[in-house]
């Protein structure tokens, strides 16, 4: 049993109905929401001249196409572990002028991340990362393979790693 004020407790209990006001609210609408609050609040930190994007599927697509262009410029690639996506490019054809995203997988981070450290001159020894995939998916007491891969990474939540999902 989970007490209230213990460090397990939640700190917001949300119960979602189909008469709730969320549920008439767009992926699209929400994935606007989360880029405009990332270019607000992250990207004015130093070490974020130039990120990466962690999930090369729905998710990560649809929060790189709600970017600015100016920020746009800034994804140097998107990770993955789905050997289909990898070693191709993604380009987002919604915008005037498309660009062209490369898609590694992620036991290829620390090879990216040593050709960038020239331009990135970051605290943590590696570029930053967004991540565009759902979090703990074997459980809320659980480490789901996108917590396992991102803690090889030695990256600081908040700092050198921002969650989406």
């Amino acid at each position: 049993m989970i007490r209230a004020g213990t460090p397990d407790s939640p700190l917001l209990l949300y119960r979602w109905s189909q008469s709730s006001g969320t549920s008439r609210v767009s992926r699209r609408q929400i994935f606007k929401i989360r880029a405009l609050a990332f270019e607000r609040r992250i990207l004015s930190k130093p070490n974020w001249a130039y990120f990466v994007i962690w999930g090369a599927g729905r998710d990560g697509h649809s929060f790189f196409s709600e970017l600015s262009p100016r920020v746009q410029s800034k994804v140097i690639a998107f990770l993955d572990v789905d050997p289909e996506k990898c070693g191709k490019a993604y380009i987002n054809h919604h915008h005037k002028n498309p660009v062209a995203v490369p898609v590694f997988h992620h036991d290829k981070v620390a090879t990216l991340f040593e050709k960038e450290k020239c331009i990135v001159d970051s605290a943590y020894g590696s570029v930053p990362i967004v991540a565009c995939v759902a979090k703990r998916q074997k459980g809320s007491r659980q480490l789901g393979r996108l917590e396992y891969n991102l803690s090889l990474m030695n990256l600081i939540e908040g700092q050198s790693l921002w969650y989406t999902c």
